[in-house]
């Protein structure tokens, strides 16, 4: 849609009525990734990235309290393992 749901520690998500490639440049300029072609995270928050079940396609799971999993492009992996130092 034009609008994007921003999640935070916060039990309710915030609204912005940008689209996500109208707030994704403020967000890559604080360290965020984009994960999934809906999707950017903070690294930082990151708690594990692993295979999905059956698959060559991957996942990242968030810090409590959040818990939520998320997909993972073949084309964000890479910036993904970057981020963490691997290659």
């Amino acid at each position: 849609g034009d609008d994007t749901r921003v999640r935070t520690r916060a039990a309710r998500a915030l609204r912005d009525v940008r689209p996500i490639g109208e707030i994704e440049p403020l967000l890559l300029k604080r360290g965020f990734l984009r994960t999934h072609r809906n999707t950017l995270v903070n690294p930082a928050h990151v708690r594990q990235v692993r295979r999905r079940p059956g698959g060559e396609d991957w996942e990242l799971r968030l810090d409590p309290p959040v818990n939520l999993v998320l997909p993972v492009s073949r084309r964000a992996l890479r910036a993904l393992w970057e981020a963490f130092g691997e290659e």
